[in-house]
């Protein structure tokens, strides 16, 4: 007696439970022909009152635990392994397509937009691999019938949306972002992901309890942390000399960067991002927070102005530091940023937060100067925020697609290279360009 494939008749079953997910929406599933295309089925998504509205996706469905990448599962994250050549075939798709992996233990499905996904990581996009790893957020990725708004948003014809694929738009907890009222909406997060990380980190004993032990000459030239007596660092030991009075143990362990916990990482790329910043010409304003902005001493000369891409794509001087009055007080503004690495989504991403730093320069009357501070931060309206951001992007990589953060002062080969999104042009945008007013 002949039997179907278990293989096959876990595909059935997969394949059914997405298109009652898909009617549970309201929308329409049609199961494609199997091909070598890596489709199995298309959503059309109907509006309410049945009314068909020609927007289609189309889908790829996985089952079966033989995908799921041994090890690596977590109670928040499932990555799974898909071959290299159907992202390519999906990346030059003209409609979206979206990646379905359906659980039969739940029973449970998680979804993403594939393309946008292979877009912000790198390393499945340009892959040479036979086969790449993907992962879904469990929390977050689950394909029911709340996904249907993502989906509206996947079809829809607004330009520059990018989020965590699988996020529904009125669910995602995270980036705060900046959006342009025009012809059509654009969206822009100020969350950039991590593209790529040193390949090793390197420990070695010491009796240090704290990395401020250590001269702040030094943690600059080779950003460290200190840890249950080891010292970590990203800076090979060739390039780390210096180091080695703090340690008692050298030459350090060399260990794959991929192996380190998880809050140990997240602090050494901070001590990174600290160097990148003081080698960019930026001071920390706050002790307790990663907030950065330029010298108040920095207000005449060349050294108050930066030129910088615009939106526009046109280069031009940007002042850093303004003066103006404002009830009988000279007001100092200048341009600042709260930065710093979150995890998320089961990836790391650099959150840039600008804003305009104030100070005023004698004493004064803290009712006035706080209000001129709130009625400053509420008329920086979208736009604005939008100019400021891109101003941040573009100083910390002037010309470039990638924000480099070198591991140390002396390893070009050793950084974390945080990727960049695509310049908005001139015409999604409308209003003059934003610039601080000229210095009094």
């Amino acid at each position: 007696m002949l039997k179907k494939p278990q293989q096959d008749r876990l595909q059935d079953r997969s394949l059914i439970a997405v298109a009652s997910v898909v009617s549970d929406m309201g929308h329409e599933w049609r199961r494609t022909n199997p091909d070598n295309s890596g489709i199995d089925g298309e959503i059309e998504l109907i509006h309410p009152g049945g009314i068909r509205s020609a927007k289609i996706i189309r889908c790829q469905v996985k089952s079966g635990r033989s995908y799921v990448v041994s090890g690596r599962e977590t109670q928040s994250v499932l990555p799974i392994r898909i071959e290299t050549k159907y992202v390519r075939h999906w990346l030059s798709s003209n409609t979206p397509v979206i990646l379905i992996y359906h659980d039969e233990r739940g029973p449970i499905s998680y979804w993403m937009d594939i393309v946008d996904y292979a877009q912000r990581h790198l390393e499945v996009k340009n892959s040479g691999k036979g086969t790449v790893v993907v992962s879904y957020d469990k929390e977050l990725s689950v394909f029911d019938a709340r996904a249907s708004a993502a989906l509206w948003d996947l079809v829809s014809a607004g330009l520059g949306k990018t989020r965590p694929s699988g996020l529904r738009a009125d669910d995602a907890p995270a980036p705060s972002a900046s959006v342009v009222t025009d012809a059509r909406e654009v969206l822009r997060l100020n969350w950039l992901q991590v593209a790529s990380l040193p390949t090793y980190v390197h420990t070695a004993r010491t009796v240090l309890k704290d990395v401020r032990d250590i001269p702040e000459s030094v943690r600059l030239r080779y950003p460290s942390v200190v840890k249950e007596g080891l010292l970590w660092t990203y800076a090979p030991p060739s390039a780390s000399s210096d180091l080695r009075q703090y340690c008692s143990q050298w030459p350090p362990e060399p260990r794959q960067s991929d192996h380190m916990p998880d809050n140990y990482e997240i602090e050494l790329m901070h001590e990174c991002l600290h160097a990148k910043m003081r080698s960019a010409g930026c001071v920390r304003i706050s002790a307790s927070e990663r907030k950065y902005s330029f010298d108040w001493r920095t207000t005449t000369g060349n050294k108050n102005s930066v030129k910088v891409g615009t939106l526009h794509g046109v280069r031009r001087k940007r002042l850093l530091i303004t003066r103006g009055m404002h009830n009988d007080v000279w007001v100092y503004t200048r341009l600042a940023v709260a930065v710093g690495f979150v995890r998320a989504h089961g990836a790391i991403y650099l959150e840039l937060d600008p804003f305009v730093g104030f100070r005023a320069c004698r004493v004064f009357d803290r009712e006035k100067i706080r209000t001129a501070v709130s009625s400053r931060r509420q008329n920086t309206f979208n736009l604005d925020y939008l100019r400021m951001l891109h101003f941040w992007e573009e100083y910390l990589a002037p010309d470039a697609t990638a924000i480099v953060i070198p591991a140390s002062s002396d390893s070009a080969a050793d950084a974390i290279v945080v990727t960049r999104p695509s310049i908005i042009h001139a015409e999604q945008i409308t209003g003059p360009q934003y610039d601080p007013p000229p210095a009094t």
